[in-house]
């Protein structure tokens, strides 16, 4: 399984070192992050139907805000979401604006800067308030908000500026 994963991972880094094509580039990275989140929807899908010793109990993965049918439902959505995205992306039918650009990069540089703070004092402040102390949760929302940045220096990066 080890193998199989630096397998993976140096696959990646190939293809992002060779091509020169920067809507590639990104859709690789995006598509780890997708995947990165179905792992973490599925895991916690798993623990609630038939738990496994290997992952962390159910109540790990949530910080029980919304009621998990709610949010597996909230969670499948923006999986579909993100994929129709990623096609979107493959056929080429995104067009870079800067607009897009700038909206995608700022929610996305703010979401990770709550959500990097969440986890800083969730770890480093013993009596912080409890929704603080749901590590896996802040570090999926890094993940969900490095998939906005993403986008969005993709946009930035290729927008025709006349």
């Amino acid at each position: 399984m080890k193998c199989l994963v630096i397998r993976l991972v140096a696959k990646i880094f190939n293809v992002m070192a060779v091509t020169k094509d920067s809507q590639r580039r990104h859709a690789v990275v995006l598509m780890v992050l997708l995947g990165l989140f179905c792992f973490r929807v599925f895991a916690q899908l798993l623990q609630w139907v038939r738990p496994v010793g290997f992952l962390p109990g159910f109540d790990r993965w949530a910080s029980g805000a919304l009621p998990y049918p709610l949010l597996f439902g909230i969670q499948i959505i923006m999986i579909g979401a993100f994929f129709w995205i990623l096609y979107r992306w493959f056929k080429k039918k995104i067009t870079p604006s800067i607009k897009i650009g700038v909206a995608l990069s700022t929610f996305g540089g703010i979401y990770f800067l709550v959500m990097f703070t969440r986890l800083i004092i969730g770890l480093s402040v013993e009596q912080s308030p409890v929704w603080f102390q749901f590590t896996i949760p802040s570090f999926f929302h890094l993940v969900l908000a490095s998939f906005f940045v993403t986008m969005g220096t993709f946009h930035l990066q290729n927008a025709k500026t006349t």
